[in-house]
């Protein structure tokens, strides 16, 4: 048998059970290869973006992006999480907006005054 095919999936609940589903893609879990080839499967994330510096552990994805003006880091920011939703997009995957934040940090120098300080998390 097929490790990667023919898996088969439900959720149990307070004692109840969903109807049984054929996967068709995505990564197993539960076993000790999961971690493994989700690693392999979104590897090639930090590639998408020669501006943006990546830190990928498991399912936890870190991205940073600097620039002396806010507004065109946060210009270039809305540019590049484009085609970061595109890539999610190619790959199956799921953004979870629940749980994503972003953070701007500035030296005390410094006076954060954007005309438009607002980063898209739109997720087509």
């Amino acid at each position: 048998m097929d490790y990667l095919t023919n898996r088969l999936q439900c959720v149990y609940y307070k004692g109840y059970a969903s109807f049984t589903e054929l996967i068709t893609c995505g990564v197993p879990q539960g076993s000790i290869l999961g971690p493994f080839l989700l690693s392999l499967y979104i590897n090639d994330l930090s590639t998408t973006s020669r501006l943006i510096k990546y830190i990928l552990f498991a399912d936890d994805t870190n991205i940073f992006l600097s620039h002396k003006s806010l507004d065109h880091l946060i210009e270039i920011m809305n540019s590049e999480l484009i085609i970061i939703a595109d890539w999610f997009k190619a790959n199956r995957l799921s953004l979870n907006l629940e749980k994503t934040n972003f953070i701007i940090l500035s030296s005390l120098r410094k006076s954060l005054s954007p005309s438009n300080p607002f980063i898209s998390m739109k997720y087509p």
